[in-house]
């Protein structure tokens, strides 16, 4: 398992939206406002495919981690968080909180 931070990187969306699609979610549903080319991911692959994702935002110094996906059969939900809250830490951010 390798685990990518993306930002700017066009490819890892689509992985992302790869991952929504294959979890039952539509597009539509699947991305919202917050989204863009500078929003956070954290992404986990395995070998190339894409496993599971998590978004990051700050807000008034508190970080969030959420839209946690993950393919049928991989449990990567601890692996995300730990990956985003270092990305976080990497940021100052200290206190953070977890929305799904």
């Amino acid at each position: 398992m390798e685990t990518r931070r993306i930002l700017n990187n066009h490819r890892g969306y689509l992985d992302v939206a790869y991952l929504r699609l294959q979890d039952g979610q539509t597009i539509n549903k699947s991305f919202d406002e917050a989204d863009g080319l500078n929003t956070p991911y954290v992404v986990i692959y395995d070998q190339k495919q894409p496993v599971a994702a998590s978004r990051l935002r700050i807000e008034d110094g508190i970080g969030a981690i959420e839209k946690i996906t993950s393919l049928e059969g991989y449990d990567e939900k601890e692996t995300l968080i730990k990956a985003s809250t270092s990305w976080l830490n990497d940021l100052g951010i200290r206190e953070y909180k977890i929305l799904s």
